[in-house]
């Protein structure tokens, strides 16, 4: 299981060009390193039931396609814990267990099964797991460092599909992986918040965000 990550999002669908192109040279400004960016794109296949039980208690259930260098899939389980409004931040314990195969008809309890130790908070089997949602993302990364720490910077295209309703976003993510990541996270956030005031903050898990967006 991987440990709480600390992250703020940032849509950026008002952001046009070339005010677009210049939020990665605003970012160089304040970091010491920036790596060159990495092309990654993934498909995320969302399971709930009818009642969104997992999304209600707080889960999101998806397996994942992802293309970066080789193609591979892998089951995703997180749970979201929520933090004080004012500090935004998302965290989050996560569970990630390679597809080994996934054949037509297959149960998707004995799919899910494993994931049954990490989190006994929920019963599984008393779920009908469905296929509820479809999110591709086309993603750039990059890795900088900034006062000795790592942050990853990722900007998002994602592409929502939900019974036939369509959606889409585009979104900065800022990513730190330590204690000593938050205020330096807080300190870019806030340098992009005063040179892009069209940005706009969320604290929503992509499967929040995206029924928001398919609903609006």
């Amino acid at each position: 299981m991987e440990g709480k990550r600390k992250e703020k999002k940032l849509i950026i669908n008002n952001l046009v060009e070339p005010r677009k192109t210049c939020l990665m040279d605003e970012i160089k400004r304040i970091v010491e390193v920036i790596s060159n960016p990495s092309n990654m794109f993934c498909r995320d296949t969302y399971y709930d039931d009818e009642n969104d039980t997992l999304l209600n208690q707080g889960g999101s259930l998806k397996i994942r396609e992802k293309v970066q260098g080789s193609r591979k899939k892998t089951l995703i389980m997180r749970t979201k814990t929520a933090v004080p409004q004012k500090i935004k931040y998302s965290l989050w314990d996560e569970v990630e267990i390679p597809v080994i195969r996934l054949e037509q008809g297959e149960k998707f309890i004995e799919i899910f099964s494993p994931l049954k130790a990490f989190f006994p908070q929920f019963d599984f089997s008393s779920i009908s797991l469905t296929p509820v949602l479809i999110c591709s993302t086309s993603r750039l990364q990059y890795d900088v460092i900034k006062s000795g720490e790592r942050i990853t910077l990722m900007l998002d295209h994602i592409d929502y599909e939900a019974g036939g309703r369509k959606a889409e976003d585009n979104l900065l993510k800022i990513r730190g992986y330590s204690i000593k990541a938050e205020p330096i996270i807080k300190e870019i956030y806030q340098f992009l918040l005063e040179q892009f005031p069209e940005c706009e903050l969320i604290n929503l898990s992509r499967y929040e965000r995206a029924l928001e967006r398919l609903n609006a």
